[in-house]
Order: C-alpha cells, then structure tokens, then sequence
C-alpha cells in the first residue's frame, strides 16, 4: 500500500571553497577534512547533491518503516 502521507527533511548544509587548486566541499558544521579538489563549481554542486539524495533515501526509507 502507497504511503500519503506528506514528507519533509531538513537536509544537511554544505560549504563550498575555492582556492588555485580547485573547488573543495564539506559538510557546514563538521570537522571533516574538505573533499577535493573538483575542477569547476559545477563539479562541486553534483558531489553535494549526490550527498543530499542519498540522505533523502536513507531517512525516507527509515520513515516507511514507522
């Protein structure tokens, strides 16, 4: 049976930096090294979304089995 309920997530700030070696990413509030670097702001956008969906999944599959 489909689930109808309406879900929302409050999902995870990044922070994006750039130096002359590349583009580099990390989670806002954590102490984790940057990963990088990736050539262009485009590059560094994906990585982040690809966190994010990966995110959704995980809490959305968690609320299903509520």
């Amino acid at each position: 049976m489909l689930d109808n309920r309406q879900r929302i997530y409050a999902l995870a700030s990044w922070t994006v930096k750039s130096n002359g070696k590349g583009w580099f990413v990390r989670k806002t509030d954590s102490s984790a090294e940057w990963r990088g670097p990736y050539r262009s702001e485009t590059s560094a956008c994906l990585v982040i979304a690809r966190h994010l969906k990966k995110e959704v999944i995980r809490r959305d599959c968690l609320s299903l089995r509520l």
